[in-house]
């Protein structure tokens, strides 16, 4: 499975204890899903009537965990985590908890014009400040619950989430010198002879170099045999 992951074809959604940030520490490792990284492969491994129902847009298909892997393949492609709630002993699931813009927001998935979204009301009332998106074969409103309801590309326009950035360095760690000066002050602190002795070959030999002048821009690999002998 992790070979899978590291190779881009599925990519794992973690379940969470509660839908609040901070997201990372609220994971729970040993309950996931996986989603294909590619929908036409997901395709691909069904059956060939069920994949032909799910291309012709019958009826009787079952479009949801297609859509469902086709959103989860955006977000990855946009920079998010995948990360899901669904609480115990409980119908409450969200198909997905991201972090968009410094909020955390619910995402529930739906394959047709349905307005139900129970579990996005339920839990928006019951956790203060969560953000909840309905994706859905609809336009861009805000429905009388504060859900903002997309269409199901929406997610190809997500804001791509922020990058940490490492801490800034003290004042005293960064070098404020002039590129051209920091290098001529590294070439001068480097010795001008340096003598190589190192073992190599079979059976082992060991080979004696010297470099004339040597310095931080030029390779550090000897350049001229002195000596080579035998032993």
């Amino acid at each position: 499975m992790e070979w899978l992951k590291s190779a881009s074809i599925l990519d794992r959604c973690n379940n969470m204890t509660e839908p609040v940030a901070p997201l990372s520490i609220r994971e729970r490792s040993n309950s996931f899903r996986m989603y294909c990284r590619d929908t036409g492969l997901l395709l691909a491994l069904m059956d060939y009537d069920d994949a032909r129902r799910i291309l012709f847009r019958e009826t009787s298909a079952n479009l949801g965990p297609v859509m469902e892997n086709a959103v989860a393949s955006e977000l990855v492609k946009r920079g998010y985590a995948l990360r899901y709630y669904m609480k115990p002993n409980s119908t409450l699931e969200l198909d997905f908890v991201i972090s968009m813009e410094g909020s955390v927001t619910a995402i529930e998935v739906k394959s047709d014009k349905s307005k139900n979204a129970k579990s996005l009301r339920t839990a928006m009332s019951g956790y203060k400040g969560l953000k909840g998106i309905k994706l859905s074969e609809s336009n861009v409103f805000i429905d009388e619950n504060g859900i903002l309801c997309l269409p199901l590309f929406a997610p190809c326009f997500f804001p791509c989430p922020r990058s940490e950035l490492p801490p800034m360095a003290e004042a005293g760690d960064l070098d404020l010198r002039p590129a051209s000066r920091r290098r001529s002050e590294e070439r001068a602190s480097f010795p001008r002879h340096k003598t190589w002795i190192f073992t190599f070959g079979e059976p082992p030999r060991r080979v004696k170099y010297e470099n004339r002048r040597f310095s931080s821009e030029e390779s550090q690999w000897p350049t001229r045999p002195l000596k080579t002998y035998q032993e």
